[in-house]
This record gives C-alpha cells, sequence and structure tokens, in this order.
C-alpha cells in the first residue's frame, strides 16, 4: 500500500514539473499537443513540428506541445481536457477513452495496403546476442520457460508495444505449466525469487527499455520496432522476425552512442495494432475535427516526403513509405480487439 502511495505521489509531483514544452493553460486561440516519454526527446524534436504544422495546416490554428517524462502524464493531461491531440500508443488510447469518451481517434497510420487491415508494427522480445541459445528451443522457437527468474526491462504499464503485447505474450506461453497455470499481469511487474521474473524493470522509453539490455542492466527488453530502426540494423536474418540478430549502428544517436556495436538479438516479433493519433472533441470544434480527418487523410499528407520518407533520411523519425502507407481514419472500435486482450490478461 505505502508503494502505491508513493507511486502516486510521485506521478502527481511529476504531473506538476514535467518538462513540458509550455506551460499548461487553456486557450481556444491554440491547439495542444501532448507527447509521450519517447516522443518528447531532442531526437523527435523534427517529427512533433512536422505533426503540428501538419495540425495547423488544416485548422489554422497554431501548436502548443507539452512534452512529458511518464505516460500516466499523457493519459491525465487528456482526460482532464488540458490537451487536444495526442499521438500515442494503442493502450494509451483505451486508458485514456475509458476516462474520457470524447478522447477518440483521428487517424492511423495504414500498413502497405492503404488501409486499416493491415496497419500495425511489431513488440521486441531481445536478449543480447550470446546469450539468445539460452531461451531458444533445438528448432530455434522460443522457450518461455527458460524466462523464469531473469532480468526484464519493460517501458511501462501503459506502453502496448513495451508491455500488454508481450506480457500477454509471455502469459500465454507458461500458463501451459502447473507451476505458473494462475499467473497474471500483475505478477509480471513486480520481480523476485518467488516471482515470475528475479527483476521487473520501466525504463519509462522504449529507448531506456533497450538500453538497459544492452548496458547488461537487464536479461531481456520488451521494445517497439519503430524506435529499434533508429539505432540498429540487421546483420542475420530478417527484420521483425524471431532469431533475427542486430547490432548497433556506428551513427546511432544519444543514448544509443555509448553501445555502438552491441549486438542483440529478437527472441520474438509480435504484430501490434499501428498507434492513433487521437483528437479530443471537448477542445475541437465540429468542423476542426472534419478539417483535420480530411486533411490527415488526404493525397497531400500521404505525399509528404518528411511524413512519409521514400528512403531513409537522416534525423527523420518516420518510417518508410511502402505501398500504400498513408493515415486513415478508424473508429474507437478499431481497438477492441486490443481491449479484449487487456481483459484477458487482467483476469
Amino acid at each position: 500500500m505505502k508503494n502505491k502511495i508513493s507511486i502516486l505521489i510521485i506521478i502527481a509531483i511529476t504531473f506538476m514539473n514535467f518538462s513540458g514544452c509550455s506551460k499548461n493553460k487553456a486557450n481556444t486561440d491554440e491547439i495542444v499537443v501532448v507527447w509521450l516519454p519517447n516522443d518528447s526527446s531532442d531526437t523527435f524534436e523534427n517529427a512533433r513540428q512536422i505533426i503540428d504544422e501538419t495540425i495547423t495546416r488544416a485548422t489554422g490554428k497554431p501548436c502548443r506541445d507539452i512534452c512529458t517524462t511518464d505516460y500516466a502524464i499523457v493519459v491525465e493531461t487528456l482526460a482532464n481536457n488540458k490537451a487536444a491531440i495526442c499521438y500515442g500508443g494503442a493502450q494509451s488510447y483505451i486508458d485514456v477513452h475509458a476516462k474520457n469518451d470524447q478522447v477518440v481517434p483521428l487517424v492511423v497510420r495504414s500498413g502497405v495496403s492503404g488501409t486499416a487491415d493491415d496497419a500495425m508494427y511489431y513488440s521486441w522480445l531481445a536478449v543480447n546476442a550470446d546469450k539468445a541459445i539460452e531461451y531458444q528451443n533445438a528448432d530455434g522457437s522460443l522457450n518461455a520457460e527458460n524466462l523464469e527468474q531473469k532480468r526484464i526491462s519493460f517501458v511501462s504499464s501503459s506502453s502496448t508495444s513495451g508491455f500488454s503485447i508481450p506480457a500477454t505474450y509471455i502469459l500465454e506461453a507458461v500458463k501451459k505449466t502447473d507451476k505458473w497455470a494462475n499467473l497474471t499481469t500483475e505478477d509480471l511487474m513486480e520481480g523476485s525469487k518467488n516471482k515470475f521474473f528475479s527483476e521487473v524493470m520501466f525504463g519509462g522509453s522504449h529507448q531506456i527499455a533497450m538500453l538497459n539490455l544492452l548496458m547488461n542492466r537487464s536479461d531481456i527488453a520488451a521494445s517497439c520496432n519503430i524506435v529499434g530502426m533508429h539505432y540498429a540494423k540487421a546483420i542475420d536474418g530478417l527484420d521483425n522476425v524471431a532469431g533475427t540478430k542486430y547490432v548497433v549502428t556506428e551513427d546511432a544517436e544519444s543514448p544509443f552512442d555509448t553501445v555502438i556495436g552491441k549486438e542483440f538479438t529478437l527472441l520474438e516479433a509480435i504484430p501490434v495494432m499501428n498507434a492513433p493519433i487521437m483528437m479530443n472533441k471537448n477542445l475541437l470544434t465540429k468542423a476542426e475535427q472534419q478539417k483535420l480527418i480530411e486533411f490527415f487523410t488526404s493525397d497531400e499528407v500521404a505525399n509528404d516526403e518528411r511524413m512519409f520518407p521514400t528512403e531513409q533520411k537522416t534525423g527523420s523519425s518516420f518510417a518508410v513509405k511502402k505501398g500504400n502507407d498513408r493515415f486513415v481514419h478508424v473508429e474507437d472500435a478499431w481497438f477492441d480487439p486490443l481491449r479484449k486482450i487487456m481483459l484477458h490478461t487482467e483476469k
């Protein structure tokens, strides 16, 4: 109980002192955009500017950014009507919508089909390359039972690809054993000799979760491939396939410039629903909502090389465009499959 109270106090203090790009105050002449911790770093400054510019072109209003250090801040900022837009994770969206049903999807990035049917990225479970064999069966597949009593680094309990999806995978894999038949999501949040993991870390961002692994502070890391593409490349195997080995590239930016040349191997690469740009209808007029949907899903935006580059550009935080990749509008119900996963793992 004391630990829970301490966490709430820390979150409350952080909320008052978060590293915002400006102070949080209501102003109908601007659109406030709140950013997840991963996207609040200097590395993503250019991406924030491009998204902000797109919002401004759609609505005619300037944007003001709120940069954060904790997922909980993002959820509360949106739920309490302190921000109108957020490019957040799927689980963050579900958490916010449960608190404030006026926060709805604006768009998600599609797959190569140009539709929401294949709108997905990947959740990585990774280990240092020289240790991969310890977790694999003879055929190279993951032996989940060998994860027992290891140290794992997640992103945040509110992260879709950095906790919910990999936690679901681990639960399903080990529940077949008598020892862990009653394992729950909460059990995976804490480490001890009586828990499944010996130690559990929450890095707060995908970058730090992976850095914990590469600096040998953890044995396993859960992270997303979108962040991974900015500091590592595949050297043995195909991207986003279990068993593929990666190396941190020589041009990796901070904080990965401290682990250049380090190699890691994917134990699993699990498909995840693409992250939405969400909007708060309480802070946008119906006309603004429609303008945002129409412009973000337009050919003009789909052909914007800054947001949908046809080849990897230095300093770009956006993935290379493949096929008919573009933004598409989805309704809240599109996220129901993930809601079912979350409810299943909470039992």
